[in-house]
Order: C-alpha cells, then structure tokens, then sequence
C-alpha cells in the first residue's frame, strides 16, 4: 500500500496546486513548463490530458478536473477537429473522400494532413478515436500510394 498511497498523495498535491493556480490566474491553461510550489505543474497537467486520451485517466481524478475547469481539447486537437471538417465540406461538396495529395481546402493541406493519417495507421499509431471519426466521415484510409488515382 505505502507505494500506492505515496501516488495518490502526489496527484492530489498536485491537484492542489493546480487549484491555487486557478484561484491565481482565473483559468486552468497551464504552460507546459509552469511549476507551482517547485512542482512541475504544467507537465504533470499535460500527463492528465493524455491519460485521458488514451482513457487512462480515473474517473474520480477525471471528475475532479473537469469539475475545477481543465479543458481536454488543447489546440492540436482543435487543429485535428478542424481539419476533420474540412475533410467533410470536401466530401459534401465532391461526392467521396479521395482527396489528392497535394489538394488544399480552404488554404489548408488536407491532401497532406489525409496522407500523414494513413501513414500513422500503417505504422498502428493512428488514434483509434480518430480513425473512428474519419470513418464515419467516409474516408477510406489506405496504406498506399494516393496518387496512384
């Protein structure tokens, strides 16, 4: 138990810090290299959010920190999101998902952005919530070549 204890000791110390830099700052959006108390803050914040991507984080601790205020969508995600609808105006507009590589929409690379997602899932480091989303889109990931069409 003594190292278990020891855990669950150091993420509520950190919890209170993040609560004494609320209570400072008014928001939760903590720089990646802030310390609070000596504590690295800001890391430790940035170990949340991808415990809960990877749905690693417990419920309790999850509860916890969206009670007080953390927000999980950082700005790659929102990135990420809107790419994701650019993809879908794409479709919506065209009829299917076969975006050419070097295809801008709206002045950004989603040609690029599509092929840099199939390469993560050949390599199986795609996003499973991710694929999910694209699939639902209508987007056909595949792991060759897209200007082959």
């Amino acid at each position: 138990g003594f190292v278990f204890d020891q855990l669950a000791d150091g993420w509520d110390n950190m919890y209170q810090n993040l609560q004494q830099f609320k209570e400072r700052e008014g928001h939760c959006v903590v720089p990646n290299n802030h310390k609070e108390n000596g504590k690295k803050l800001g890391r430790w914040l940035m170990l949340q959010r991808k415990k809960k991507k990877n749905e690693k984080l417990e419920s309790l601790h999850e509860e916890k920190l969206v009670k007080i205020g953390v927000e999980y969508d950082t700005l790659a995600e929102q990135k990420w999101e809107s790419m994701l609808q650019l993809l879908i105006q794409f479709r919506d507009r065209e009829g299917h998902c076969h975006v050419p590589r070097h295809h801008k929409e709206n002045g950004q690379n989603l040609g690029r952005w599509l092929a840099t997602l199939e390469q993560s899932k050949k390599k199986g480091k795609l996003d499973p919530t991710h694929e999910r989303k694209l699939l639902d889109a209508g987007a056909i990931l595949r792991d060759k070549n897209r200007d082959a069409l």
